[in-house]
């Protein structure tokens, strides 16, 4: 107690009284915020196991550095509790105010976030804004459960924010008609197909906004569309000509009527069947004019690209189709250095 440690260091009893008072109202404090997560087992911040230390943390800290900057540690260390309870607490307020979340729900998903803010680079509260976003995108609480995890990971592995990530796996989704259980698919691919690719994340958010919507159309996967994104960011493409380039490829392809639609000997509806329709061109010699006669000034340049790069669009487009995985294991690699350990450890701590 204060009185026999106060005897022991020579610290006289209006000292030792003040510091009584102040580690009470410390005390007094963290219990509050306890009772306020309606737990009475006072394990936040693992409370009882810190303070199941506390004479010999008092007796070696306050013989060295004197009482009155081991309150200020203690204090400290109270203030950083009561600092992360306070933003995860906001943070949930905020997307309950988003999603219109019923009880059920929302204990849902702030256990995702806990479990999540445990195991990844990510600390809690991270994870409810990232949640947060996809509530903003529409996604009721059973989609975002089911989307949050694998976005996390591609958000390590491609090194977005979480919120561009979080607007990318969405709209992606949505673009090709996919369920909410299709986003570790679709997050593995945007994320494989930065290592395989020239591709990166940037490259991937202003390019799927323009293509996404009529390739599915036509029936394009993401992988395939992805692939052909790949291909023409190999090739020194930048984003916005890549995507404009292959939307109006896939409308020529679309009109049965137009020049590209005539020479072909049949209709494209996937990627294998486009690169039929590109072999057979290159074995009836077609040349620059001719790839020109066929689209136009806009897309020629990318359509020769296509033509001859149809081995490369092949690879890519396999190892876009075996993906599985792929975004967790960029990430866990990405973190598996002393600056990853840091960032886990924070996350832990949260």
């Amino acid at each position: 107690n204060f009185k026999k440690l106060a005897a022991e260091f020579g610290v006289n009893s209006k000292q030792a009284k003040a510091a009584k008072l102040e580690f009470d109202k410390l005390d007094t404090r963290l219990r509050s915020i306890n009772n306020a997560a309606n737990d009475g087992r006072r394990d936040v911040g693992r409370y009882g196991l810190a303070l199941s230390g506390l004479g010999s943390t008092l007796k070696s800290g306050l013989g060295a550095i004197g009482i009155t900057a081991g309150i200020a540690g203690v204090a400290a260390v109270v203030g950083n509790i009561v600092g992360i309870f306070k933003d995860f607490e906001q943070a949930n307020s905020k997307l309950k105010s988003v999603l219109g979340a019923n009880a059920v729900e929302m204990e849902n998903l702030k256990t995702q976030a806990i479990d999540l803010g445990a195991a990844s680079a990510y600390t809690s509260t991270q994870v409810t804004e990232l949640q947060t976003e996809f509530a903003k995108l529409g996604f009721p609480t059973k989609d975002i459960l089911n989307m949050t995890a694998s976005t996390l990971a591609a958000a390590s592995a491609m090194g977005s924010e979480l919120g561009e990530q979080a607007a990318l796996t969405g709209a992606t989704i949505k673009a090709f008609g996919l369920k909410s259980r299709d986003a570790a698919r679709v997050n593995d691919v945007l994320a494989l197909s930065t290592s395989r690719s020239a591709l990166d994340f940037s490259k991937l958010s202003t390019s799927m906004s323009t293509i996404a919507p009529v390739a599915s159309k036509l029936g394009f996967g993401l992988e395939d569309t992805v692939a052909l994104l790949g291909n023409l960011s190999d090739s020194g493409f930048d984003a916005s000509s890549a995507a404009t380039a292959t939307r109006n490829i896939f409308l020529k392809l679309a009109d049965s009527s137009s020049n590209l639609g005539k020479r072909l000997k049949e209709p494209v509806k996937d990627l294998p069947s486009l690169i039929r329709g590109l072999k057979q061109l290159k074995q009836e010699g077609i040349d620059l004019g001719g790839a020109l006669e066929l689209t136009d000034d806009r897309s020629v340049a990318a359509f020769a690209t296509f033509l001859s790069g149809t081995d490369s669009l092949e690879k890519l487009s396999a190892e876009l189709n075996n993906a599985n995985g792929a975004a967790q294991r960029m990430a866990d690699t990405m973190l598996d250095n002393l600056a990853g350990d840091i960032e886990a450890a924070g996350g832990a701590w949260e």
